[in-house]
């Protein structure tokens, strides 16, 4: 098995362009961990970054790092799946969507909070346990955004142009998200990913089937165009959910 500084990799559990997660298990403790090891070696000082910001995070919806080494950082080991595979299972009633979100909410608020911007939020980047767990932070409030091309579909048009993220950033994400939930689908999607850019930036969202007149006002302010007219914070947003 392929060992990390003083880790020894047992199964892969989740893989990007940029990472694999392995469960792994020290070589001297016989701890298990969730083992984020770096795939690209030019990409070392954003790592470094997200690893620092992640550390600053002490709420207990933050997944808390145990250890660093260059390429790689050792995560507690987390019981639940991330929600993407609640997602495939089929969209949930609209009370359960949203009592998930507004546990969403709380946690991005506390990274706010300590002035940090997710700016990645997608069903994959929350495990959905008995308590909910966020994972992935990687800004630093008002940094550019970066384009990523895994969570494409849930980053705002502004965070396209690259423009600075601040909690609206988080929001659109946290809309896009409770579409899902409750829809069963995406509510900007295309079969190229230059398509899909332009869906961002210029169409409405899906139309939605299942979720209440009152419900999809909510999404549709936090999908908004303009980051002035979403939702200003995620306190904001729990106070109408």
């Amino acid at each position: 098995m392929p060992q990390h500084g003083p880790y020894v990799t047992e199964r892969a559990i989740a893989q990007s362009d940029r990472f694999t997660i392995y469960q792994a298990r020290h070589t001297g403790t016989g701890a298990t961990v969730a083992l984020k090891v770096l795939r690209d070696p030019r990409l070392g000082g954003r790592f470094a970054q997200m690893v620092q910001l992640a550390q600053r995070l002490s709420d207990p919806h933050a997944v808390r790092i145990v250890d660093v080494g260059q390429d790689f950082a050792a995560l507690e080991l987390v019981d639940g799946p991330a929600l993407r595979a609640t997602i495939m299972r089929g969209a949930l009633a609209p009370s359960a969507a949203v009592a998930i979100v507004v546990q969403l909410c709380r946690a991005i608020g506390a990274a706010h909070a300590a002035g940090i911007i997710h700016g990645r939020i997608a069903p994959t980047h929350v495990l959905h346990g008995p308590v909910l767990r966020v994972l992935g932070h990687r800004y630093r409030k008002g940094e550019p955004a970066v384009l990523d091309p895994d969570v494409v579909k849930y980053m705002p048009p502004d965070a396209q142009r690259l423009a600075p993220v601040d909690e609206r950033t988080d929001i659109w994400s946290i809309g896009v998200v409770l579409f899902e939930l409750v829809e069963g689908y995406k509510p900007f999607d295309a079969e190229s990913y230059a398509e899909l850019l332009v869906k961002l930036a210029e169409d409405p969202p899906a139309t939605v089937m299942r979720m209440s007149p009152e419900l999809s006002l909510i999404v549709a302010r936090c999908l908004e165009k303009r980051p002035e007219r979403r939702f200003q914070s995620v306190n904001e947003l729990i106070s109408v959910l």
